[in-house]
């Protein structure tokens, strides 16, 4: 997340973008294989006012899916969570696994200059 920090992306934006890859890689974690080697890859790219984010596992039984809730459901909320906190989400299905993504908004924090020799105050 530092390269966010660096970026002058605001704070309330990277911490959605960490939500958001928690909620992925607790999602690999407990519903797919992992890939070869025993990892699940983790990623993110910045463009123009959103970072991408993607976790990659080996696939699992079943597809990512925003599930229906009930009162007794104790978990299923990932996804909705993923998906407040997102542009857009989905899914894309290769050869070695299953990689879930999402685009979090990330508006750059305003940038205020002083001109050199300007007295502020």
């Amino acid at each position: 997340m530092s390269d966010l920090v660096a970026a002058g992306i605001y704070e309330a934006a990277i911490s959605d973008a960490a939500v958001v890859i928690s909620e992925l890689f607790s999602n690999a974690l407990r519903h797919a294989r992992p890939l070869p080697g025993a990892t699940i890859r983790v990623a993110w790219q910045l463009g123009s006012g959103a970072v991408r984010i993607s976790v990659k596992d080996g696939g699992g039984p079943t597809l990512p899916e925003v599930g229906q809730l009930s009162q007794s459901t104790t978990g299923g909320r990932g996804l909705r969570i993923v998906s407040r906190l997102s542009r857009h989400w989905g899914t894309r299905y290769d050869d070695e696994g299953t990689t879930v993504w999402a685009e979090v908004s990330c508006p750059k924090t305003a940038q205020f200059f002083v001109p050199a020799g300007t007295a502020t105050g």
